[in-house]
Formats: structure tokens, sequence, C-alpha cells
């Protein structure tokens, strides 16, 4: 049965950190894809915080395509920092 991309994305992982995470370093969110292997997407928030979603355009997009879409992210996807007016 051919792959299409919902069929990916149903078994692809999207772990989703910032660089600056206090409460899981993104050195985590690495060595957990890397346990995962090829089924993990890492998409990375270049700012500061625990939480991604909501951080930015880029990060609810990312997200938000994953959950809904079932889009998957591009591996190493990053967002910039937004920081806050």
């Amino acid at each position: 049965m051919p792959s299409d991309d919902r069929t990916e994305a149903l078994t692809t992982i999207l772990p989703a950190s910032s660089l600056n995470d206090p409460a899981a370093g993104y050195r985590w969110t690495l060595s957990t894809a890397g346990q995962i292997g090829a089924k993990a997407r890492v998409l990375t928030y270049e700012g500061s915080g625990h939480t991604v979603y909501g951080r930015s355009a880029g990060t609810v997009g990312a997200v938000d395509r994953y959950l809904i879409s079932r889009s998957v992210a591009a591996d190493g996807v990053r967002c910039p920092e937004v920081r806050p007016s």
C-alpha cells in the first residue's frame, strides 16, 4: 500500500522544544528524537520557555498543520524567537 502524507503523519512524531527550555532541556528533545529514529521530526523554537505552541506564528502553524492536516514538518524546522512587545 503506497504511503501518503496522512499515513506518514500518523506514524511520525513531532517533538517540539525551545532552545532555552528551563524545565526540559533542548538536548533532551534531541536525545528523545534520536531514540525514536527516522519517525521523529524535531521542531525548534529559537527562544525561551517551556512550551513552544503559541510562542510564534511559525510554531503554531507547524503544530496545527501536524495535528489538523496531518502535514509533517521537515526534519530540523526552526522558528525564530518572537520577543514580547
